[in-house]
């Protein structure tokens, strides 16, 4: 026997001597299929033989997409994610010392005739963002709150800058996407909860101004009600009094500081706004 014979004898050899015994049974009894492989970290095996550990490389598969994960993928295109209007929507919305509130807004009531014109809310939401994501263009959602707040003798002007603080000038980026149609924040608890869905902005405007009616007062609404919680802040109210005025949403409605006091900064920015023919005007 030559050199080299030896040598291939000898490489057989020491590969059986390296391989799990349960691949050495099943191969001297004719089975083809092989054994298991023993994952890395196994035990000796009883004869003192050093067995290998075989192991593939773990194949992971892409999780199924949610519903909700889905409508979001749906709706991204159609967000607002311009950077510098998230900058000045938030600048807006959160440094109260810019602006001069004043001196009486604690007393300024949920309920009663507005101060400024449906073309100077135009005018502020599309200095902020002339494109929403929304099935409404800036006209038309200033007029379902126009029409819908009026007949239920909310101010209309007060509540659409609550919309404003709510979403972000509609810019949303939270938990509420914008096909929801909410524009209140109604029902959402934080942690990636979603809270409620409207088929329509003017049925998502609708449950807004119903939600007002039931922090403020006893008089049910003239549409019929299609907020999810009218009927649990109702009781609720009833049994701990109504909030009249903005500054009493404050720790109820919202529990971050200076609620009121943002809808009240957002506000006097559109008592300050004229439209002119070509362009709105910022005094």
């Amino acid at each position: 026997m030559n050199n080299s014979v030896k040598q291939l004898t000898m490489l057989v050899f020491t590969m059986l001597l390296w391989l799990p015994e349960g691949c050495l049974a099943a191969a001297a009894a004719g089975n083809t299929k092989p054994a298991a492989p023993v994952r890395s970290g196994a035990a000796p095996a009883a004869q003192g033989k050093i067995v290998a550990s075989i192991e593939g490389s773990k194949i992971t598969l892409p999780p199924l997409l949610t519903l909700e994960a889905r409508r979001e993928r749906r709706m991204a295109g159609r967000a607002v994610n311009d950077p510098n209007l998230k900058l000045i929507s938030d600048r807006l919305m959160t440094q109260a010392s810019i602006w001069h509130i004043p001196e009486d807004y604690k007393t300024v009531p949920i309920m009663g005739d507005a101060d400024v014109t449906p073309t100077q809310a135009v005018a502020l939401l599309e200095l902020y963002n002339p494109r929403l994501p929304i099935a409404a263009t800036p006209e038309e959602i200033v007029d379902f709150y126009y029409n819908e707040a009026r007949q239920e003798g909310i101010r209309w002007d007060l509540a659409f800058c609550q919309a404003l603080l709510e979403t972000g000038f509609f810019t949303f980026g939270g938990d509420v996407v914008p096909e929801q149609n909410n524009f209140c924040g109604l029902g959402t608890t934080g942690g990636g909860v979603r809270g409620a869905y409207f088929a329509s902005p003017a049925l998502g405007v609708r449950a807004h101004i119903q939600h007002l009616m039931a922090y403020a007062t006893d008089r049910v609404p003239r549409t019929p009600i299609i907020d999810p919680r009218y009927d649990l802040v109702t009781k609720i109210k009833k049994n701990q009094g109504y909030a009249t005025t903005w500054a009493q949403l404050n720790g109820t409605w919202a529990m971050g500081s200076y609620y009121s006091e943002k809808i009240m900064n957002i506000h006097e920015q559109m008592k300050d706004m004229i439209s002119v023919s070509g362009g709105n005007i910022k005094l």
